[in-house]
């Protein structure tokens, strides 16, 4: 439990340094935030370009895909905001970083993970909230403290499944150095959740619900908040534990590369 507090306390003072960095050069700050909130706002706009042609899109109606595509990007927009720093994991490998990290008395995976912070994912969670937030309000719905705290629930249990997935993609560069095309068919994959689970072909639901359990992030929470009949309730009330099991999962991948990783020096 010390060591826990430990690392919160030096990863508060990390973002604090990571956002004096970044407000320091302000048109850098508003471009990348703006760069990445656009990104996001083209899902918004083909959402709308769909239900320009339907009605309904596999039974879900305009407002409700809004706040499904909120919920899958919502996580991403933590992780890169907070926790960014996966991706670099082949650099520090090549640069001779990671063997600092090996020296230092702090978790190797929090220091992989918090030495980059992309102010980006602010732009991300800002998109995610106004999506929300407007189809919450188009349908009129009056979610009881009970329904917020669980979608709260099921969004951190989300976030830790993009955590985990992240963190164990890239470390299987300590096997491959070509390991960056599988985390990009996993990036692709997330996008899935954007949309109603019935839209897709059979095989792609189940994968969805399994190996790459996306849909755990977006569609069974929200299929159940709404009381849609296409989703389990049995499923969304395991969504947030899904988190808790690939961070086991992908805590094992990491160790066992870790343990074969050799030093630059070597």
């Amino acid at each position: 439990m010390t060591r826990l507090l430990f690392h919160l306390r030096l990863f508060r003072r990390m973002l604090y340094m990571h956002n004096r960095a970044n407000v320091t050069y302000r048109g850098d700050f508003w471009l990348k935030i703006l760069g990445l909130a656009l990104r996001n706002v083209v899902g918004i706009v083909i959402v709308f370009a769909l239900f320009s042609r339907v009605t309904v899109l596999a039974g879900w109606t305009r407002p409700e895909v809004m706040m499904l595509y909120a919920l899958a990007i919502a996580p991403r927009g933590v992780l890169q905001l907070f926790c960014n720093g996966a991706w670099q994991l082949r650099n520090y490998i090549r640069r001779g970083q990671l063997d600092q990290f090996l020296t230092r008395p702090l978790s190797p995976v929090f220091q992989t993970l918090t030495l980059t912070m992309s102010i980006e994912g602010l732009g991300t969670l800002v998109v995610a909230l106004l999506a929300f937030g407007s189809g919450y309000a188009e349908q009129g719905l009056g979610w009881g403290p009970a329904q917020w705290l669980y979608l709260l629930v099921a969004i951190a249990g989300g976030t830790l499944l993009a955590v985990s997935l992240d963190v164990g993609m890239h470390a299987l560069v300590f096997w491959s150095r070509d390991a960056g095309q599988l985390q990009w068919f996993v990036e692709q994959t997330a996008e899935f959740a954007q949309y109603p689970l019935g839209l897709y072909h059979r095989t792609i639901q189940v994968a969805l619900s399994t190996a790459l359990p996306f849909a755990f992030v977006s569609f069974y929470p929200l299929a159940m908040l709404l009381g849609k009949p296409d989703g389990s309730v049995t499923l969304a009330l395991l969504s947030p534990l899904v988190g808790v099991l690939f961070a086991f999962l992908m805590s094992r991948i990491w160790n066992a590369g870790l343990a074969r990783y050799q030093s630059t020096g070597n």
